[in-house]
């Protein structure tokens, strides 16, 4: 953290006589996640550490794009958003190369998925992707991965999915795979499925443990949640094309600096640790499936 606040403060010096920038900056989600807190970070890095060369304004909830991750995506390319922190899983409706971080037990643990978003072969290319999208990739950080909670049903193996009514959202690439397993998926809106699951009449949904915890899923009947490792994410630090372009070398490297800066200071790795001790606190068992299925 050391080195990067060095660099942010080295490379902000160079740019501190550029006249001030407006840029806009969306996010799916609100600071109470990690990626919201990330992109609420880097923001403040470019307000608090670029010499007033920049002044960010934070959109959350992906407002700019009518709250759709899809459009999200959709909106930075054609310029209604200027940098943006994403969800590689939730864009990859809009941009399919991102999906390779959730395909399906590609990277079923934490040191896995850290190791390929570090991967400098696979950075590489996924940058020159998105610069075929009229966007540039600034940096990635491992955003962990999604959980399955039930109700009653406890899962020790995929085939205890089969005929399991559970709420997915997402990307088609969830939904899929749950079906292929033979699990009954439905996209039910956030109320709609509170009151199905207090009703008995849905068994489970597939969500980050953070968001679990926001909803209080304890309260509408959950009772086992499983970290099965199936769907990996991450979250993607983003600028529109021809925006970097306009950039000297040291504006963008303390773009890159307040990124990676910010990464650290989202936590991701604690915030899910203290999602799962705040489940299981309230009476919800934790269990990890291992690469035999149990």
């Amino acid at each position: 953290l050391t080195i990067i606040s060095w660099l942010v403060a080295k490379a902000s010096s160079a740019i501190a006589q550029l006249p001030a920038q407006e840029l806009k900056l969306s996010v799916i989600v609100a600071p109470l996640y990690s990626m919201g807190a990330a992109a609420k970070a880097w923001g403040d890095a470019l307000n608090d550490t670029t010499g007033g060369a920049f002044t960010v304004k934070f959109f959350p909830g992906a407002v700019l794009a009518r709250r759709d991750p899809t459009e999200e995506f959709k909106a930075l390319q054609s310029g209604a958003i200027d940098i943006a922190v994403g969800s590689a899983l939730q864009w990859s409706d809009a941009f399919a190369p991102l999906g390779a971080f959730a395909l399906p037990w590609m990277t079923p643990g934490n040191t896995q998925l850290a190791a390929v978003v570090a991967d400098p072969d696979v950075q590489s290319k996924l940058t020159a992707a998105l610069e075929s999208a009229n966007v540039t990739l600034v940096a990635l950080g491992p955003l962990r991965h999604r959980d399955l909670a039930t109700q009653s049903r406890v899962i020790a193996s995929p085939d205890d999915l089969k005929d399991l009514r559970v709420r997915v959202t997402g990307p088609r690439l969830i939904t899929d795979t749950y079906l292929a397993l033979g699990a009954k998926p439905t996209g039910l809106n956030l109320e709609d499925a509170r009151n199905a699951l207090a009703a008995g009449q849905l068994d489970g949904q597939d969500q980050s443990a953070a968001a679990l915890v926001a909803a209080r899923a304890w309260a509408t009947g959950t009772r086992h949640v499983v970290q099965w490792g199936a769907f990996g994410n991450v979250m993607a630090f983003v600028v529109r094309k021809p925006l970097w372009e306009s950039w000297p070398e040291s504006t963008r490297a303390a773009v890159h600096a307040a990124a990676l800066m910010a990464i650290d200071a989202a936590q991701a790795s604690a915030r899910e640790h203290e999602a799962h001790d705040a489940l299981a606190r309230n009476g919800v068992s934790i269990t990890r499936m291992t690469p035999a299925g149990h």
